[in-house]
């Protein structure tokens, strides 16, 4: 059955993504804040020194690795007895990694609402832009960057499997209620 293969393809794949200590997403702010990050790790670098908070929020996150590894595993060896187990965990994190830089938008407007932050920023989604901090007697122009690594890449292709098998399933489904009620 087509919908087992690819949920087995999704759910081993997704073992993988979880295992490989890899970020996927790099943020550079002027150089004064680095962040690279995935949804099991992070790096967060303020005037180059690591900021201890990564390492509690690293341990949080671990945890976390840890979890989807338990409901990945179980998938796999639910799908392989062919029982029909669906869990879009990964799928949902990986798509909404893509709002990153929606959330940097975000904090700087609620910092300037809040008159913490004077500055002018254009959003994007990927690339570089310009963060635009004005005083009454300096103007700062730091250069922001948001990048996908590569593995980020292969994250979103093994989440795009998910959907796919999905559709599958339910493919499936159907197919066997229509012939059961011959």
């Amino acid at each position: 059955m087509v919908w087992r293969t690819l949920l087995s393809v999704y759910y081993l794949a997704g073992i993988f993504v979880t295992l490989i200590p890899l970020y996927w997403w790099q943020v550079d702010v002027g150089g004064i804040l680095v962040v690279e990050d995935s949804p099991f790790q992070i790096s967060l670098q303020f005037l180059g020194a690591q900021l201890e908070i990564t390492n509690l929020v690293n341990a949080a996150l671990t945890a976390f690795r840890v979890y989807l590894l338990i409901i990945l595993a179980y998938g796999l060896y639910s799908t392989i007895r062919g029982r029909r187990f669906l869990n879009s965990t990964l799928f949902a994190v990986t798509v909404l990694y893509m709002i990153e830089p929606a959330l940097f938008f975000v904090i700087v407007e609620v910092l300037k609402a809040l008159g913490q932050l004077p500055a002018g920023y254009e959003p994007i989604f990927i690339g570089t832009t310009s963060l635009v901090v004005t005083q009454p007697d300096a103007v700062a122009v730091l250069t922001v960057t948001f990048e996908p690594t590569e593995f980020y890449w292969v994250a979103l292709a093994v989440a795009v499997l998910y959907p796919i098998a999905r559709l599958s399933l339910r493919l499936n489904e159907r197919r066997e209620k229509g012939t059961t009620k011959t």
